[in-house]
């Protein structure tokens, strides 16, 4: 076939494929997102160039309104010396345009309203009322002016973010696959990924912990179908087992000067228990495919990423390529229990066997994820990428008394149980004050998408010096999500007491747990439970036993290239926005913070927030087209 058939064959695909898109198909496909010409001789470059001149004027602009807007803030905000400014200078500003406003009126008050002629008195307060006036009104046009010059900067800052990514995508452009060829490669993978749900790797922790017995042969039975599924990376590069059932593979890379990068996922699961109010609408351990989608445990936590990190792997040996750099590929084997035989092994064989201490570039784990309807004012999803993961620690809550029998009840004093139901009423009513100060993690997360959203949420994001006072209290009332993100929660997880039914309890337990945010420490969450409960009788104890007491991560740098690199991969697969967040939960990054300064945690899957409920939740599904675009995301 010649050059020229093949690209008016591609260019035809490509137009059926748009057809499709416009009636609720690929929404994903850069590609398909403007018409292409039957007539383009290169069909491989044509999407992102319509793409760049699309933007070209409104960057141009843009990028010429931000170098003089700076220099006007940098000019406003400096002192003579040419030092910067204090950042509450427009707090200030508000404060007088309010004082001389409300001065102008105390003067403008004192004129004579008999109809007598002024005296020289009144005259003189006059003058300084309508000079009063004029210089609340002008510092009142400089504080709207700001306002407007925030919030143009944010969608400058945005508009800048997506030319980048325009970039990236003429870099890596490819061509997409034929429908037959997609048809099965997704079938492939998607198979795989069934096989592998099928496999029991359940962790147990606590009283069952004897149960994972059964979860070590359904581990190694899944080592050995893993080893068939991607043949070339255990050919090329065979793992290494770690503490006999996590594995950890070493891809070399074309230039071995570069620094490594750490992927990292892992191979167990946690139970499914059948819930006749909420059931499983297959069997959690079937794989069954269904519609495109495969349904299981596992299918989004986490054996989508195992599947899908060894796939793109696989398919750049299987191309005769390696990776522009050494990649590491991480599969833990309990971390549904806190991953101390796993990930805290291979962290330690990294350290000591491979040298890495810090000697890792970026370390991508699952996290977050491309959620749509997490952040106000957006209806499309945003790639939301944890640079920073809350802590938890767990608080025993104790009670003793004489007790006594239910027929005669202390009239004049509390029994236990009264009093442990008095503190976990304080606890939950005053909870840990939150953070939303500048540099704080979501708020950082709302400043870098300010550009996107919609008026006014764009203004009152682009302003929190003046706003964010006002914002944090909306957030606190938003929704769980927003308010764990800006505040340590407080959970109060069991309570044991009384024995029989006709007896008060002499000994009351309660356990409360708290996912500790980055800017607070133990020591303040203790000294927070001690002054709301206000009770000697209550006596307080840390779990400090192993596992029950995990600190906050190192803040990651989400002004880095790692970052960077991440977000434009994220441009370039998925045409979304990509922001810094707050990871909630706890993943095995907690073992690698010696590994690297630059730890993300995020998956490369799209989910609306009511999806995220199948995360430990029932009813664990993935489509096989989402599968195979989390491999092209780790191929590039």
């Amino acid at each position: 076939m010649s050059n020229n058939s093949a690209d008016v064959l591609l260019c035809s695909y490509i137009q059926k494929k748009r057809s499709a898109t416009s009636s609720g198909g690929d929404r994903n496909n850069i590609f398909l997102k403007n018409p292409i010409p039957h007539s383009s001789r290169h069909c491989q470059s044509c999407a992102w160039k319509e793409e760049q001149q699309r933007l070209a004027k409104r960057l141009g602009q843009q990028t010429r309104l931000k170098k003089l807007g700076q220099k006007l803030l940098d000019g406003f905000l400096s002192s003579p010396s040419g030092t910067r400014a204090h950042p509450n200078i427009p707090v200030l500003i508000l404060f007088l345009a309010v004082l001389t406003g409300g001065l102008s009126v105390v003067a403008d008050g004192s004129s004579p309203g008999n109809g007598e002629p002024p005296s020289s008195d009144v005259v003189e307060s006059s003058y300084v009322s309508t000079w009063l006036a004029f210089v609340s009104k002008l510092l009142g046009i400089v504080l709207l002016g700001m306002l407007a010059f925030n919030t143009t900067k944010a969608k400058i800052k945005r508009y800048s973010q997506l030319q980048k990514g325009c970039r990236q995508l003429q870099k890596g452009c490819r061509i997409q696959n034929f429908p037959h060829e997609n048809q099965s490669r997704d079938k492939k993978y998607a198979e795989i990924l069934s096989n592998a749900i099928k496999f029991k790797t359940i962790s147990y922790g606590g009283m069952d912990f004897h149960k994972n017995e059964n979860r070590d042969a359904e581990l190694a039975r899944l080592h050995i179908f893993l080893q068939n599924s991607f043949e070339d990376v255990y050919r090329q590069y065979p793992p290494t087992v770690i503490n006999q059932y996590s594995l950890l593979f070493k891809i070399r890379g074309q230039d071995e000067t570069k620094k490594p990068i750490l992927l990292c996922s892992h191979l167990d699961v946690v139970p499914a228990p059948m819930n006749n109010e909420f059931p499983w609408i297959r069997d959690p351990f079937s794989g069954d495919i269904i519609d495109g989608m495969i349904h299981g445990r596992g299918a989004i936590d986490n054996k989508h990423n195992v599947v899908s990190q060894l796939g793109a792997i696989n398919e750049i040996l299987c191309a005769g390529k390696l990776p522009k750099r050494t990649v590491y590929i991480a599969l833990g084997h309990d971390e549904e229990i806190g991953g101390n035989e796993g990930a805290a092994k291979i962290a330690q064989h990294l350290k000591e066997e491979e040298g890495m201490s810090e000697g890792i570039e970026f370390i991508l784990d699952e996290g977050t994820m491309m959620i749509s309807g997490a952040i106000p004012g957006i209806n499309e999803p945003v790639a939301i990428v944890g640079c920073v993961e809350k802590g938890h620690i767990s608080v025993e809550l104790t009670v003793k008394g004489p007790g006594g029998h239910s027929s005669t009840p202390p009239i004049d004093e509390d029994n236990p149980l009264k009093i442990m139901s008095k503190a976990i009423v304080a606890l939950e009513s005053n909870p840990v004050p939150a953070h939303f100060e500048k540099g704080s993690a979501f708020r950082n997360t709302l400043e870098d998408i300010a550009g996107e959203l919609s008026f006014p949420l764009n203004v009152l994001c682009s302003n929190f010096w003046l706003f964010g006072p006002i914002f944090k209290h909306i957030l606190l009332r938003a929704n769980s999500g927003a308010a764990a993100s800006i505040r340590t929660t407080t959970c109060v997880t069991i309570m044991s007491g009384g024995e029989k039914l006709n007896v008060i309890p002499s000994d009351v337990k309660a356990y409360i747990n708290h996912r500790v945010h980055p800017a607070d420490t133990f020591d303040d969450i203790l000294l927070h439970n001690s002054r709301v409960i206000n009770d000697r009788r209550v006596k307080i104890r840390l779990m400090d036993e192993a596992g029950f007491v995990v600190p906050p991560s190192p803040i990651s740098d989400f002004k880095s290239k790692s970052f960077d690199l991440i977000r434009s991969t994220v441009n370039k697969n998925f045409g979304f926005g990509t922001v810094p967040g707050v990871m909630v939960g706890n993943t095995d990054t907690r073992w690698y913070w010696d590994l690297s300064k630059q730890i993300y945690r995020f998956s490369p899957v799209e989910l609306t927030i009511q999806e995220t409920k199948m995360f430990h939740g029932v009813n664990e599904k993935i489509s096989a087209k989402a599968l195979t675009s989390m491999i092209d995301f780790y191929k590039d």
